[in-house]
């Protein structure tokens, strides 16, 4: 298999999981905060990737010096999951999955800026239809609605928390190093991501509420 057609794959896989995410953060949403779903979503992924980490000792060397970067990376990336779930209290799992599509462009935009990317005609050209098959996916497909921008404010949040996502994006990017080892990055932008949401419940005085009996069974019924 060629690196290129395996990338392509690895792309379509996460294309399925990311959407599947949608689905499943909608089922979620509205039961506890934001705030504490999104640090036990994180708790649960840093502990799977846990044993990985303190198996391997260049895996255990690494930790320390990629800290400090990780957490810028995981301040944007907890902000992009805190917007989705406060946005599918408002909006559907529908428009934020196609909402999310917007990402590659205000990414793209952030890159000519930052890093002095040029983006090609055919680019732009996919990015505008992508642009147009979201609009008319939040929009309905009604003009009116369109022309006068009437979103609704989970749609208005999710937009703010896909800059975020972008930003994310950017950030992994400026800020990996070529003796990095990818596995240590994302185990401590998760664990970032545990300590800054952490903070905010400590500071916003949030409960975790992660028992509550509600949750399961309406998880239950769900799946």
């Amino acid at each position: 298999m060629s690196k290129e057609l395996n990338s392509h794959l690895i792309i379509i896989l996460a294309t399925f999981l990311v959407g599947g995410s949608f689905v499943v953060s909608q089922k979620l949403s509205g039961i506890i905060d934001p705030i504490s779903i999104t640090l036990l979503r994180f708790v649960i992924a840093s502990l799977a990737l846990l044993p990985i980490i303190f198996y391997n000792q260049n895996y255990r060397k690494k930790l320390i010096p990629t800290f400090s970067r990780a957490m810028i990376i995981s301040f944007f990336y907890s902000l992009f999951f805190i917007g989705l779930f406060k946005a599918l209290e408002y909006t559907t799992a529908l428009n934020t999955g196609t909402i999310f599509t917007l990402v590659p462009f205000i990414t793209a935009v952030f890159s000519i800026f930052i890093f002095k990317q040029k983006i090609s005609l055919m680019s732009y050209l996919v990015y505008f239809i992508g642009i147009i098959g979201t609009s008319m996916v939040v929009f309905r497909g009604n003009l009116e609605l369109f022309l006068s921008l009437s979103l609704n404010n989970g749609d208005i949040i999710f937009l703010l928390a896909i800059f975020s996502m972008a930003l994310y994006s950017i950030c992994m990017k400026y800020f990996h190093k070529d003796d990095d080892e990818l596995i240590v990055l994302v185990f401590m932008t998760l664990f970032g991501g545990v300590i800054w949401m952490s903070l905010a419940l400590i500071i916003f005085d949030i409960p975790l509420n992660w028992l509550l009996g509600n949750i399961w069974e309406k998880c239950d019924k769900e799946f």
